[in-house]
């Protein structure tokens, strides 16, 4: 009996440390929810979700380089790839690095990346009518960094009750 006792002691002092390491991650990963648009997205660890405005959301420790937001937009005729050609004028100061087809909770979307002052990745995701843009901006040096983090976070991206 104290044998196991003992056993369960140093189980419990090797195991809870882990436990709250473990937990603590898990917490730093906050959930954005846009209502209106039944959209739920993970956030990348250190980013939190504005309280006033769900659509805005930003790295807490550097608020005013590192955040992002959720918009919205009529898709008004034209095809996903026409919408984004537009939104991205060849004549725009930022250099686009990337623009590729992605698909994004069974949705078609384009996924941009692009660089001025910034970086900016974003997705432009086809759901109904509308275009929904989910961005990032960053500052230039901290965007390798967080590129993967931020990819993760758009490829979470879903949809209540679509596909």
């Amino acid at each position: 009996m104290v044998k196991v006792s003992r056993a369960i002691k140093w189980l419990v002092i090797i195991l809870a440390p882990l436990m709250m390491f473990g937990c603590k991650s898990a917490k730093n990963q906050a959930n954005l929810e846009v209502a209106e648009l039944s959209l739920s997205m993970k956030l990348p660890s250190g980013w939190e979700a504005d309280r006033q405005n769900p659509r805005i959301f930003s790295e807490t420790k550097n608020r005013d380089d590192n955040f992002g937001m959720v918009e919205d937009y009529p898709l008004e005729g034209k095809s996903l790839k026409e919408y984004v050609d537009y939104m991205l004028p060849a004549g725009a100061p930022e250099r686009i690095i990337s623009k590729n087809p992605v698909t994004v909770s069974g949705h078609e979307a384009i996924e941009t990346v692009s660089e001025a002052e910034y970086t900016v990745i974003d997705v432009n995701i086809l759901h109904s009518d509308r275009v929904v843009r989910v961005s990032f901006r960053t500052r230039k040096e901290d965007f390798p960094k967080y590129e993967a983090s931020l990819r993760a976070s758009l490829q979470s991206i879903k949809f209540g009750g679509s596909r």
